[in-house]
């Protein structure tokens, strides 16, 4: 495979090629969102029974949603790696919050740019303020002052949410609630816009990710438990109330930046895409948060996509997808040409504009880095692996989580267990020595140095980490 920095100087050379290509048909304009921590099964664009998303089931009605999205990991930095390179983590090295991004690899922005785009990024959270984050944005807003900070609010709680331990929320600044977010990207369309060239935004909005604080007016669209249930369920139905209530929250946010875009004409002949890092555990197996599993609440996410007159409404796709196919696919409906062989992910242009059918038993990898130390939560396999991580494919049917390094095992059989409930790898060795010879295969394709493993954090990142919840 070709590394894509190898193609940068095409990229350049292409930079005059927007003058001759709007002659016929303008580039368009390019908006992905990225919204943190957000579980497909939690949006009501994806059926879920609370109306949390009623803005991106909007956007999923005008265009295409992906209904098996997912992320190839469970940690927000490098997920977003992958997004900005297509490239899976155990390429790109990018495994843990709060390292710098390594520039030999060529980004999203970095391409748009190259061929005239006007780019501008906004973070709202630490983990994304990293050195090498920025590349490829002319505007790249990444200042968290205090007073935006969701961590404020955190403060005002009471000492604890039922028999869970408040955290100490000393540290401010580390994230960005929703509405600020909206309101620093409407400042940059209104005042830093140029209007004669295509503009790429990419939008980061932190909430629904910890702490839970939603505004009293999102809390109260859901309603409280019963306070007769037994008090493990009625502190998980308050956290999920909670969680859905912050997802409301980014959802009203989002939609108020659109409104604000359409009307000043900056949503013309515009590519909207919106999809999230990872998921979230409520506790489906025994544990709350992300970054230390690989099961589908963390790593399932949602894919939305629109254009006018140039994506069909109401299209939904099946097929298992990855958040590596999203750069490859918006390319696609751009100048570039981006060479297949220098990502991992996908282009899907021709399922949405021809209906093409996609790989239903494509083989899809994940992997969460070695950990410092062990993490303190139920696992069906024998010990999480500190010195080798864990990996997980998913092929057809079947996923497998394994850390090799403990011998340690999970089979699920997803059309029979889609939540998986029922560790079947001791009835299935068949299945498990296939989806291993996969594994390998893809690893030993990977194989490099592992010195970026035990890279260190950046210094001044630390601080708002820990304030976040990533203490190892």
């Amino acid at each position: 495979m070709y590394h894509i920095s190898k193609y940068l100087a095409v990229f350049t050379l292409l930079h005059g090629a927007i003058s001759s290509y709007a002659e016929e048909t303008p580039p368009p304009n390019i908006l992905l969102v990225m919204v943190d921590t957000l579980r497909a099964d939690h949006t009501s664009a994806y059926g879920y029974s609370r109306n949390t998303t009623p803005t991106l089931a909007r956007l999923a009605a005008e265009g295409v949603r992906f209904q098996q999205v997912f992320s190839p990991t469970s940690t927000t930095g490098p997920s977003t790696v992958s997004l900005f390179t297509s490239l899976y983590p155990i390429h790109h090295r990018y495994l843990r919050n709060g390292l710098p991004l390594d520039s030999s690899f060529t980004t999203l922005a970095e391409v748009l740019h190259a061929v005239g785009y006007q780019t501008f990024g906004i973070a709202s959270s630490t983990v994304l303020v990293a050195r090498g984050m920025e590349q490829g944005f002319e505007t790249f807003d990444k200042e968290l002052p205090h007073n935006e900070s969701s961590h404020l609010d955190a403060n005002r709680q009471a000492a604890g949410d039922g028999d869970r331990p408040q955290k100490d929320y000393r540290y401010q600044g580390s994230d960005r609630r929703p509405n600020f977010t909206t309101d620093r990207a409407l400042s940059w369309f209104d005042e830093q816009r140029d209007p004669t060239r295509p503009y790429f935004a990419w939008l980061h909005y932190m909430d629904p990710h910890e702490p839970y604080t939603p505004p009293d007016e999102y809390l109260a669209l859901f309603p409280a438990p019963d306070e007769s249930l037994p008090i493990a369920e009625f502190n998980l139905s308050t956290l999920i109330r909670k969680y859905d209530a912050e997802i409301r929250f980014m959802d009203t946010e989002f939609g108020r930046l659109l409104d604000h875009l359409n009307s000043i004409g900056a949503l013309d002949n515009t590519l909207i895409a919106v999809v999230a890092d990872h998921g979230q555990g409520l506790y489906q197996h025994g544990w709350q948060g992300h970054g230390l599993q690989l099961y589908d609440e963390a790593v399932r996410i949602p894919w939305i996509m629109t254009m006018p007159e140039n994506i069909e409404s109401g299209q939904v796709i099946t097929a298992p997808v990855s958040l590596l196919d999203v750069m490859p696919t918006i390319l696609s409906y751009t100048p570039v040409a981006l060479p297949q062989d220098s990502v991992h992910g996908k282009n899907h242009r021709r399922a949405i504009d021809e209906g093409d059918s996609l790989d239903s038993q494509r083989s899809l990898f994940f992997q969460r880095r070695k950990l410092s130390s062990e993490p303190q939560v139920p696992s069906l396999v024998s010990k999480p692996s500190v010195e080798g991580g864990m990996f997980a494919v998913r092929a057809g049917d079947w996923k497998l989580i394994t850390a090799p390094q403990d011998d340690g095992h999970e089979l699920y059989n997803l059309a029979q267990d889609p939540l998986e409930t029922v560790n079947v790898h001791e009835k299935r060795p068949n299945v498990v020595n296939e989806l291993e010879k996969l594994l390998n295969t893809w690893r030993r394709e990977f194989k490099r140095s592992t010195q970026r493993d035990n890279a260190e954090v950046l210094p001044e990142l630390r601080e708002g980490l820990e304030a976040l919840g990533y203490v190892d």
